[in-house]
């Protein structure tokens, strides 16, 4: 039942969230090589009583959120998944983006539209964010 849901809000996903990539994988996984590191290791889990569990990783930032444990997979739908991951997306990169400003801000040599540009992306997103709760 979870896997339909999280392919069908894969597909979503992929239509309305840019760079988002829904993968499936087991606690540990015995055909990858040595060298490469499990999974579960990578987002700190530490054993199989914590799965299955639906995450959002932000790549560029190396940060994860966890799907809320007070909420039920029994009232999974893809449109709940697609809102989650957004809220989680957003709340991830906001306050990157705000010292992200806030080091330009500093620097005398950059372009002030380059600024405007990331702040109007914050205030997008804080509006987005607004929507979702």
């Amino acid at each position: 039942m979870v896997a339909q849901i999280v392919g069908q809000a894969s597909i979503m996903i992929r239509q309305h969230i840019k760079g988002v990539v829904a993968i499936i994988t087991p606690f540990e996984d015995d055909t990858l090589h040595p060298e490469i590191e499990q999974l579960s290791h990578k987002m700190s889990i530490k054993s199989k009583d914590e799965l299955p569990g639906l995450f959002v990783i932000h790549g560029a930032l190396k940060k994860m959120e966890r799907f809320p444990s007070d909420m039920s997979y029994d009232d999974l739908t893809p449109e709940l998944l697609l809102l989650w991951s957004r809220k989680a997306l957003i709340e991830i990169e906001v306050p990157a983006l705000e010292t992200y400003i806030t080091e330009l801000e500093k620097n005398e040599t950059v372009d002030v539209d380059l600024v405007d540009y990331y702040k109007e992306r914050v205030e997008d997103s804080k509006k987005e964010h607004a929507h979702v709760k």
